[in-house]
């Protein structure tokens, strides 16, 4: 008889009912998300919209300056599944009279499961607020921001655009001067004609190979954008609840790897990409010293990416911020060339003069080679340094700290298919 009783353990049972609420207040003290309305109360922030599309998919056409709040539903989420993880331990622990000592055993290996994805969870969610909440000063650059992250991805972006249209521009205006035919009367005796075309036929073949590169990178900018707005916006409500639910219900290397994910690429990856930035604009501010480094859609020149990005955002504007590495370095070019050596731009000019028979032409064609040198310059830099070897550097350190965080948790992943690419 003793064996059909419903046999509750009193201990265990107060036990999951003291952690059940732990769970349940603990949500409580973590701020509403910034977009939450200001008559929500607790309620209408803790149910999250997983019946509404916006929940699954974040809006594009996002410009810098005009991202969207991050979504905390993720610790929400994480939380229900906390407590009906918790809530099983604590049932198969009061039932264990009813089913025998293996429930208990299962429901025991549950929670301690549970415990370690809540502390897992309480980790990642005081991280999670502090990095969304810290002021821009915050470290003295506020590089912990993901905002600022999409604002540098936003201007690179930007940046390559407007360089593949002035490229576009200028293999037009070659492709004008390229037709020209100089003719000649030396003494008004003879003529002499000659065609221009065959001597850039091989500028026009190095810009055809730039468009190209600069089209490659400008998608290679497009899909970062889009990367780190998923990783904002919906990242970890995506990875880390089912991250903590299957790392609770045992399977823990699944679980792991998902955590791990969702930490690397949210907390590392945006890291690794405001340093660039910061290592971008203090390489810029050494080619234009005294100058400012960045530009906005409006004409205005800023020192530093937050100041351009916030500048035209109170006015509820879409801002278009760019590096500025193109016209002004054409110019420096040629003041600095006539001040080095005064006497061989003057024969450079004559002779220039001599062939095209007119003084503005040459200054015009002057200028011309020169902003062709200086695209050319700034387009390799973009492809191959900007849209290439910092994003696999980027995804390099990304990779290294997902391996090193699973481990960390108790799983080895084995990443080197991944690590021969780089």
């Amino acid at each position: 008889m003793k064996e059909n009783k419903l046999h509750i353990n009193r201990a265990g049972a107060v036990a999951s009912a003291v952690i059940v609420l732990a769970v349940l207040i603990v949500p409580m003290f973590l701020a509403p998300p910034v977009h939450a309305a200001a008559d929500e109360g607790i309620m209408g922030w803790l149910v999250p919209d997983l019946l509404f599309k916006d929940f699954w998919a974040p809006t594009p056409g996002i410009d810098a300056g005009d991202v969207r709040a991050p979504d905390y539903g993720w610790v929400v989420l994480s939380f229900i599944a906390l407590f009906i993880v918790f809530l099983l331990g604590g049932l198969s622990e009061m039932f264990a009279g009813l089913f025998g000592p293996r429930i208990s055993t299962w429901g025991r290996g549950l929670m301690n499961g549970a415990g370690q994805s809540a502390i897992i969870l309480a980790i990642s969610a005081a991280a999670f607020v502090l990095i969304e909440n810290a002021p821009s000063s915050f470290m003295g650059i506020g590089f912990l921001q993901i905002t600022n992250a999409i604002n540098f991805a936003e201007t690179v972006r930007n940046t390559i655009i407007y360089e593949f249209l002035s490229m576009t521009t200028l293999t037009a205006i070659l492709s004008t001067v390229g037709n020209i035919t100089p003719y000649f009367r030396p003494a008004g005796v003879i003529g002499i004609s000659f065609s221009l075309a065959p001597a850039f036929r091989p500028v026009f073949d190095s810009l055809g190979i730039m468009l190209s590169m600069l089209a490659v990178s400008v998608g290679t900018w497009f899909a970062q954008l889009w990367i780190l707005l998923f990783v904002q916006q919906r990242l970890m409500a995506t990875l880390m609840p089912p991250g903590l639910l299957m790392k609770a219900f045992g399977y823990a290397r699944l679980g792991n790897v998902l955590i791990a994910i969702a930490i690397g690429f949210y907390f590392v990856y945006p890291f690794v990409l405001n340093l660039n930035a910061i290592a971008f604009e203090n390489y810029l501010e050494a080619t234009f010293a005294g100058g400012g480094v960045y530009a906005n859609n409006l004409g205005s020149e800023f020192t530093d990416m937050r100041s351009c990005t916030d500048s035209t955002a109170g006015q509820g504007e879409s801002i278009k911020c760019f590096f500025r590495l193109i016209g002004v370095e054409s110019l420096n070019f040629i003041e600095k060339s006539i001040n080095n050596s005064g006497v061989g731009s003057l024969l450079l000019l004559g002779g220039l003069t001599f062939l095209t028979g007119s003084i503005p032409s040459t200054f015009i064609f002057v200028f011309i080679i020169v902003f062709f040198l200086s695209l050319l310059k700034a387009t390799l830099f973009y492809t191959l340094i900007v849209s290439v070897i910092m994003p696999l550097f980027n995804i390099f350190i990304t990779l290294t700290a997902i391996k090193e965080i699973t481990k960390f948790l108790g799983t080895e992943i084995d990443l080197s298919a991944f690590e021969k690419i780089f």
